[in-house]
């Protein structure tokens, strides 16, 4: 951080000269410099330990005196532990990629409780062959529960699944209390690859929707 300070000549420099300079100084640091203790109007609130290139904080607030307020952060963002960065983001080991303007491209939502991950997504899936819908490192959950709805112009389906993969070679899944509103719309199948286990939507209808709940457990 650099602050931009006028230079005070004592020799010459006149009281309103000083008087300016010094408002200038005031000015420069409100707008740039970070407060560690107390927040002034529109400064960001840190309690921890900030330096050049390392921040430990118990609490970052924005805002004046408490008042919600918006933090941007810009550039390059990397946070470490549960690891998230841009344009992709990894939240526990699940990657989300972002276009150019950072928007999330598949709006996962996802929620660590414990030794269990609950993941939420809807993926469209246009054409008639096999199309992952799901998939995430295969050493970090072995089995879970997902519950789909899929919708193919008026038609309506939905079932349950287990998952169960080895965390080597192999994952497979069972599909169960399926209901159709009208015919079949496809079914499920899982495998593994080097990293990551998947799960595919098998179309028997082209131009899917299919939405899914799920909890993967360790």
């Amino acid at each position: 951080m650099t602050l931009v300070l006028p230079a005070i000549d004592m020799a010459n420099d006149n009281w309103v000269d000083l008087f300016a300079k010094a408002n200038n100084i005031i000015d420069e640091m409100a707008s740039r410099v970070v407060t560690t203790v107390d927040p002034t109007a529109g400064d960001v609130k840190i309690v921890g330990t900030v330096s050049a290139n390392m921040m430990y904080t118990s609490q970052l607030s924005g805002g004046y005196l408490g008042t919600a307020n918006t933090i941007v952060i810009s550039s390059n963002v990397v946070i470490t532990d549960q690891n998230i960065s841009v344009p992709t983001v990894t939240m526990n080991g699940v990657t989300m990629t972002a276009n150019s303007s950072t928007v999330i491209t598949q709006a996962v939502k996802n929620t660590l409780l414990g030794s269990s991950l609950t993941v939420s997504n809807t993926v469209s899936v246009s054409g008639s062959t096999p199309t992952i819908v799901h998939q995430f490192p295969k050493a970090n959950y072995r089995s879970g529960k997902y519950t789909f709805a899929i919708t193919s112009g008026s038609n309506r389906s939905t079932c349950e699944i287990l998952m169960v993969n080895d965390g080597a070679n192999a994952a497979q899944v069972t599909e169960y209390a399926i209901l159709h509103s009208n015919n079949a719309l496809g079914t499920f199948s899982a495998n593994n690859t080097a990293t990551d286990t998947r799960i595919y939507f098998n179309p028997h209808q082209t131009n899917n929707t299919v939405s899914f709940h799920a909890v993967l457990v360790t």
